[in-house]
């Protein structure tokens, strides 16, 4: 499973991440989350990614 930081790394994943989590995808995080997954992060912050979202993201990487 990538990072939050592999992910924002790679273009397509970037593009994928803001199609399905709109501007959210270009706040600053805090250095701890970069190192963490995505459904780490859905975890940790309770609706921030809906859990349809992770299923379209996981379908479209």
């Amino acid at each position: 499973m990538r990072s939050v930081r592999e992910l924002l790394a790679d273009e397509h994943a970037r593009a994928v991440l803001r199609d399905e989590l709109g501007p959210i995808v270009d706040w600053p995080l805090p250095e701890e989350a970069m190192g963490m997954s995505l459904l780490q992060i859905a975890t940790v912050t309770a609706g921030l990614v809906p859990h349809d979202a992770l299923h379209r993201i996981a379908a479209r990487l």
